[in-house]
């Protein structure tokens, strides 16, 4: 309730300050071209006025901007439970591990089940079952990163274990794609 309360006393003293800055920013020039027209006989808005005017509604804007961002930011930051995950009924079976943007991907396919017949899988058709754990492990200490959102649109990687931080353009999710694809190309290379 007090957070509710807050939040509602925040609202208010922000739209008070930005009516009464709004206020002062419209009437500057009128009142400068007053003040001329009593100390000079006519009436003009002076060069200053005007560039105090612009430079407090371009101050006004950039503070609005900076603050909608973060906000925006930090509602994307916080954290979920996925829904949806990659589960195999036999478990996985760990490749190795790919490196890629400076840190570690963890490469699985699902575990084989005892067969009774003599037919071989070929290699071709388990490319498709190739699997890219995410997140991916630092490189340091191979703990779990997590990923929050920048500022400017991109990603921070970062390890709670030993504070190292990669930026990266991609979030994780897509990160495994790219990953999960240059892994299957290895692959076909090295089957041919």
């Amino acid at each position: 309730m007090k957070k509710w309360l807050l939040q509602m006393l925040m609202n208010t003293a922000a739209g008070f300050l930005g009516k009464v800055l709004a206020s002062f920013v419209l009437a500057t020039p009128v009142v400068a071209g007053l003040v001329e027209v009593v100390s000079q006989g006519e009436f003009k808005f002076p060069k200053w006025a005007w560039a105090i005017s612009l430079s407090l509604v371009l101050v006004v804007l950039s503070i609005w901007f900076i603050v909608k961002r973060m906000r925006l930011i930090k509602g994307m930051n916080k954290r979920y439970s996925p829904i949806i995950g990659i589960v195999s009924s036999r478990g996985w079976e760990d490749l190795g591990l790919e490196e890629w943007s400076n840190v570690l991907w963890r490469v699985r396919i699902p575990k084989k089940l005892p067969s009774r017949s003599f037919i071989d899988v070929s290699p071709e058709n388990n490319l498709s079952k190739i699997n890219i754990q995410s997140p991916p492990i630092c490189r340091n200490c191979n703990t779990e990163l997590e990923e929050r959102n920048t500022f400017w649109g991109k990603y921070s990687w970062y390890c709670v274990g030993c504070g190292y931080k990669q930026r990266s353009k991609l979030d994780f999710f897509e990160a495994a794609k790219k990953v999960e694809k240059r892994v299957e190309g290895r692959i076909r290379n090295d089957l041919t």
